[in-house]
């Protein structure tokens, strides 16, 4: 029987077996051939460091995420059996699904991509779709200033995005020089380590702000500073830098779940003053994106991927077998000097 991956408990990833069926009416039966996941969430959840897994977590709008779980992520695999009504694809068609990561599945039709003749698959497998969601929940706009905390899958496909939707200075920062160095190949123009310098003294010194002659009432203080902060690192910290290198009117983006309570931050006279917006931006289903829903974001995503305009390629640093993917999600977690996305080859 087909192998799937199952998270039975805290770093307890086993591949157990699940039955195999062939499809009924227009459905497909697809063998997979290799997978990417979102790394910053499964790894959390793995870890069970999730918020949803906290014990502080309430679960007044959402179930409480708990053990067993599959482990979700996009993947191409060949059609190897169709069934009566459908017409979109072949047997022998390879193609794109989401879904829990194993070995073989039924799937409907409609739910599949074929892969473009030609093309690297690797490519079709990045889904930068949390990214998508926070750019455009952040209404970015022609020559915004930006700050984008955190550089993993997702933060890096919001720097390619950024630069894409006509974003001006774009400063990332992480602790890892090789997200660094990724990020300058998808197009940030000012790379920063806060182990090594002060993001805030950076930010404001490269933003200080222009203004027009003539128009003192706020001072050159308050133009300083980045239009939009993006918060995708996951450490409540973040937020305390991102108050500090935001200028007035501007918005922060939170697009990481914090893995812990945020003790304390300052939102006295200086938050009030500046007139700033902190937004959520969920990884999915969010209403306050209406018309842009699920199904229009990631077929808009599809089409710069299949156009040549938005490639993720560089962030992929390993490949291993679906059969290590305890090992793969081991290095994830502990070497994110060196891991950023790992494709699994079935």
């Amino acid at each position: 029987m087909p192998l799937m991956a199952s998270v039975v408990g805290v770093r307890d990833v086993r591949l157990v077996e699940v039955p195999s069926r062939p499809p009924g009416r227009g459905e497909v039966r697809v063998r997979t051939v290799m997978s990417a996941q979102n790394p910053g969430t499964t790894v959390t959840r793995v870890t069970g460091q999730h918020a949803r897994m906290r014990d502080d977590y309430s679960p007044a709008r959402l179930p409480r995420l708990t053990f067993p779980f599959t482990i979700e992520g996009r993947q191409l695999g060949e059609v190897v059996e169709v069934g009566p009504g459908v017409e979109n694809v072949k047997v022998g068609d390879q193609v794109v699904y989401g879904g829990p990561q194993q070995e073989e599945k039924t799937l409907r039709a409609g739910a599949l991509r074929r892969l473009p003749e030609g093309r690297d698959p690797e490519q079709f497998l990045l889904d930068p779709s949390v990214a998508f969601r926070a750019l455009k929940r952040s209404r970015l706009s022609l020559g915004d200033d930006i700050v984008i905390l955190g550089q993993g899958f997702q933060g890096l496909g919001l720097t390619a995005l950024a630069s894409l939707a006509g974003a001006n200075r774009v400063i990332v920062s992480d602790l890892y020089e090789k997200r660094l160095e990724v990020a300058r190949r998808l197009g940030a123009t000012h790379t920063v380590n806060p182990a090594e310098t002060s993001l805030v003294e950076f930010v404001l010194e490269e933003l200080r702000g222009e203004i027009d002659e003539g128009s003192p009432p706020l001072g050159r203080g308050a133009a300083a500073g980045a239009d939009i902060v993006y918060d995708f690192a996951g450490a409540p910290e973040g937020l305390r830098d991102a108050l500090n290198i935001v200028r007035f009117n501007g918005k922060i983006v939170i697009a990481a779940m914090y893995r812990r309570a945020l003790e304390a931050v300052n939102l006295g006279a200086d938050f009030h003053i500046r007139d700033l917006q902190i937004i959520s931006s969920s990884p999915g289903g969010n209403p306050a994106l209406w018309p842009w829903t699920d199904r229009r974001s990631s077929n808009y995503l599809w089409r710069l991927t299949v156009e040549g305009r938005l490639d993720l390629r560089p962030t992929i640093t390993h490949r291993m077998r679906f059969t290590e993917i305890a090992k793969a999600l081991e290095l994830l977690e502990k070497r994110k000097d060196e891991a950023i996305q790992i494709i699994l080859k079935f």
